[in-house]
């Protein structure tokens, strides 16, 4: 049996949605355009990815 998480990738680019989408076909991806906030941090996600320009502060985490 397959495990089929739920992973969030923020501030993806199209090379990275494109190279993502193909690697983990296997598991649920939503995109966000924005880099990861207290904004638009979602608990839906199991994992969640991030690229350098997010600011993962304790507000951030908790949210998730």
């Amino acid at each position: 049996m397959v495990y089929m998480a739920k992973i969030a990738i923020y501030d993806a680019s199209k090379e990275d949605k494109d190279f993502f989408s193909r690697a983990l076909t296997e598991h649920e991806l939503t995109f966000v355009e924005e880099p990861l906030d207290a904004n638009n941090a979602s608990g839906e996600a199991e994992i969640v990815s991030v690229f350098v320009s997010s600011k993962v502060t304790a507000a951030v985490i908790q949210k998730l």
